[in-house]
């Protein structure tokens, strides 16, 4: 069934197109003619409901999510459609499951949550698996750690390695790390997720006693044994900042050695290199590290600090005028960066600001600690992939590779390009810059995420509306096409007529023609026969006389065969008079009955029903075009209630949407600010060290070398702060 505003499900294949738009306009013309409307035809809910649903299915298998809900609204809103009771091997559940998936899909995750619910609540157990495990994953990326928690619990066994990750980054993150290490280890015996669980158990080991911070090290030592990629990249990291936090610089500057120089947590790797090399007084080999962090990494907001142990490292090898000149080129360079910054900070946070909130990246801006690769991600389809679906469904689909689910980190790697491409380069790369400063000052990362969800859903709110709008407009499209094409259909039967009007007219003619041609040879003919035939009843007659004159004057002298001669002699003449009496008699019925003559007056009489019949067409014709004319007029002028409450409906949704982008706009703009003077502050002090860093590299020329202490620099957080774990998303 095609229901208005859809794509079509059938199309019936008809051998005569011109039959099918004829038909379709004797419809058209009759409906206004009809004094009561024809019944409708009986409507087979079952084979309706299958149909609707098979294609919602089709949609969205086929990553048309919104042409799938589009389509099962519709059905839902129907009162035509009476899904239960209706005999369809589909019912409520199917179409809510289907709905549920359609929202999960476009990220409503408000819908997805409540359809779920609601379907989950009905006591339906079929979709029960697949939709716990997507309420699960929903509850942990909005920050519901406890009902995660709770819910990981009851997750099916196909999920359990899952869910036992969720449940325990979610015992984790509320501090129940007795709770978190237990799960981690009940998914750390294996599956695609126990590296990262064991990974996990051994933080949640420290994270309860900072005691067991050794034998943390030690397990993730055998676990980087195991780790490929990226993964062994984070463990060895973790490595090297636990042990430069207890104090191994060796451990920590070989672990961060470790890492990938390519790879998306070098950066974090070269810092806490650096820093260790440097605690462990290989200064040469920390001046290198720090340069080259310096170097590759000038968006970090680190980069200042890395330049500055540079000079640091001078001074501690006695290097006293090479540290002053070094340390005056960067406090000159600083405090030009500083003015420039701060001059067009406000312009360039809220250009910024936009250019997030515009490629709808503003969330980008809480990823916790992303050069430390402190984020995981799961596959954004996870759970909605065409198998999953299809499966739950009733259908048979190949089981996904377990290395196809595994977690991705999400590093610089990742991030790095999409950040870059959306920070305007404005003010001295400010922009860039402060992207990476933590979050802070701001709105709460809930209430950011809020606004965030409450922007996406008004997106495809908005898509759903120009969708249905389009899907409007194409049928009012199809409506004026169909009644052009008819306009030219009888176009077309019109010179149809014109030359068999002109056909007509030739044949009258010819027929006048013939008919005149006709009449007079069979004037002549007829003459000629005429002559003929009194010639022969003439001459009949006067033999006749003769005989009898014959008879009468030999008399009784005759012999009887004589007599006989003569009397046949007489007879004969008889029979040719009365024959040729006949012929002179009949001749005109004879002529008037001839086939020729008959044919000219059927073909006559053919001519004129022909010409009636053209003349009451081209009325006909001329009456459709006059309605279609009208009808057309009506449609380009009008538009269609439905066409109507569409373009209500987008303007509506585009009013939400944009109430909602503004709400983003202003809390995007208003954290950049804040990591703007965070930062600022940031430069100042580093300007502030690097000039004191000169000065002091003057006193001690002026009183002589001196065994210089201390640092003008603290080791960042990145380098020294323990491992944290945030939330998949």
């Amino acid at each position: 069934m095609d229901r208005s505003g859809h794509d079509p499900i059938l199309s019936l294949p008809v051998a005569n197109p011109r039959y099918f738009l004829a038909l379709a306009a004797a419809q058209l013309l009759a409906a206004p003619l009809a004094t009561q409307p024809a019944a409708p035809p009986a409507l087979d809910q079952a084979r309706t409901v299958d149909a609707e649903v098979r294609v919602a299915m089709f949609d969205l298998l086929s990553e048309r999510p919104l042409a799938a809900m589009s389509r099962l609204r519709a059905l839902r809103q129907a009162p035509e459609f009476q899904i239960e009771g209706s005999g369809s091997s589909y019912g409520q559940a199917e179409v809510q499951f289907l709905l549920a998936e359609s929202y999960a899909r476009l990220g409503m995750s408000d819908a997805f949550r409540g359809t779920a619910r609601t379907l989950l609540e009905s006591g339906n157990t079929r979709f029960a698996p697949l939709l716990q495990m997507q309420l699960l994953l929903d509850a942990y990326r909005r920050g519901a750690y406890q009902e995660a928690a709770s819910m990981a619990q009851s997750v099916a066994a196909t999920d359990a390695g899952l869910a036992g990750l969720i449940g325990g980054l979610a015992s984790y993150r509320m501090g129940s790390y007795g709770a978190a290490r237990t799960a981690f280890d009940g998914v750390a015996s294996g599956g695609p997720y126990s590296g990262y669980a064991r990974y996990m158990s051994a933080l949640s080991l420290m994270a309860g006693d900072l005691a067991q911070a050794p034998a943390t090290i030690t397990a993730l030592q055998g676990l980087a044994g195991d780790a490929l990629g990226e993964f062994a990249d984070q463990v060895n990291l973790t490595i090297a900042q636990l042990a430069y936090q207890r104090g191994d610089y060796d451990v920590a500057s070989a672990a961060a050695g470790r890492v990938s120089a390519t790879g998306g947590l070098s950066s974090s790797a070269t810092l806490t290199r650096a820093w260790s090399l440097y605690k462990a007084s290989q200064f040469d080999a920390a001046s290198q590290a720090f340069t080259e962090f310096a170097t590759r990494f000038p968006h970090l907001p680190e980069r200042d600090e890395a330049r500055l142990m540079v000079g640091q490292v001078m001074l501690q090898q006695q290097r006293i005028d090479d540290a002053g000149r070094y340390f005056q080129a960067i406090a000159d360079s600083l405090n030009g960066d500083l003015a420039t910054m701060r001059a067009g900070s406000a312009a360039a946070m809220a250009e910024a600001a936009r250019s997030f909130v515009r490629a709808r990246a503003a969330t980008l801006l809480f990823l916790q600690q992303p050069a430390a690769g402190k984020v995981l991600a799961l596959p954004d389809n996870h759970g909605m992939d065409r198998a999953a679906i299809a499966r739950a469904l009733g259908a048979s689909a190949p089981v996904t590779p377990p290395e196809q689910l595994r977690p991705e980190i999400i590093s610089l790697a990742d991030l790095g390009p999409r950040l870059d491409s959306l920070a305007p380069a404005s003010a001295g790369g400010i922009a860039r810059r402060v992207v990476y400063v933590t979050d802070t000052g701001g709105p709460t990362r809930a209430e950011f995420v809020r606004r965030s969800q409450a922007l996406s859903q008004a997106d495809v709110a908005v898509a759903l509306a120009r969708y249905e709008l389009a899907e409007q407009l194409a049928a009012h499209n199809a409506k004026l096409a169909l009644m052009e094409r008819l306009q030219e259909m009888l176009g077309e039967a019109a010179g149809q007529l014109d030359t068999l009007s002109r056909e007509l007219t030739q044949a009258r003619d010819s027929l006048a023609r013939l008919s005149e041609m006709t009449e007079e040879e069979s004037i002549r003919v007829r003459e000629l026969i005429q002559r003929e035939a009194e010639a022969v009843r003439l001459d009949a007659a006067d033999n006749a006389r003769r005989a009898d004159s014959l008879r009468a004057s030999f008399g009784a002298i005759l012999s009887s065969d004589d007599a006989g001669l003569i009397e046949v002699e007489r007879q004969t003449s008889l029979t040719y008079q009365r024959l040729a009496e006949s012929v002179i008699s009949r001749l005109p019925s004879v002529f008037a009955r001839h086939p020729v003559v008959r044919l000219q007056d059927t073909v006559r009489a053919h001519i004129a029903a022909t010409e009636g019949l053209v003349g009451d067409t081209r009325a006909t014709i001329s009456s459709t075009n006059a309605i279609l004319m009208n009808e057309m007029a009506r449609l380009r002028a009008t538009e269609d209630q439905r066409t109507g409450a569409a373009r209500a409906a987008l303007a509506s949704a585009e009013g939400a949407r944009a109430t909602a982008e503004g709400a983003v706009l202003v809390a995007a703009e208003a954290e950049l600010r804040a990591r703007a003077d965070t930062f600022l502050g940031m430069v100042s002090r580093d300007a502030q060290a690097a000039e004191f860093g000169a000065a002091s590299a003057s006193f001690f020329k002026a009183v002589g070398t001196p065994t210089v202490s201390g640092t003008l620099a603290e080791p960042p957080g990145g380098a020294a702060a323990a491992p944290d774990q945030s939330s998949p998303r």
